[in-house]
């Protein structure tokens, strides 16, 4: 802010001590605006940051959900006498896609095991 001194200096002219109130307005309206943009900054990346770590824990919720289900689902499968063999191929695909979901998302939470398709290797 512009020292109010200034303002009654004998060497300004009129319209320069007009001018410079001006000026003092313009530089308090611009602080205070900033003032406001940064609390709104802030209250706009807290609200982000909330859903994004929502979102997180409901992906690793669902992941979590859909590996228990196809566990159970293969466990009963065979239970029943069922070979892996004869598990259909869209439930290796969905496997395969949460495991590759977890290798991005939450590769500390890889299991051990995996579910093997029909003839493939053991990693």
């Amino acid at each position: 802010m512009v020292q109010s001194g200034i303002r009654n200096d004998i060497s300004l002219t009129p319209l320069e001590r007009e001018l410079l109130i001006y000026v003092e307005k313009l530089t308090e309206a611009s602080e205070q605006s900033a003032e406001q943009f940064k609390a709104l900054e802030k209250k706009w990346s807290d609200k982000r940051n909330k859903r994004q770590t929502a979102l997180e824990e409901t992906i690793g919720l669902l992941m979590d959900s859909h590996l228990k289900l196809g566990g159970a689902l293969s466990t009963v499968a065979i239970s029943f006498g069922a070979k892996t063999g004869d598990l259909p191929e869209e439930f290796f695909d969905s496997m395969e896609l949460i495991e590759q979901s977890l290798k991005v998302f939450a590769p500390e939470a890889m299991s051990k095991t995996t579910l093997l398709r029909p003839g493939q290797p053991d990693r």
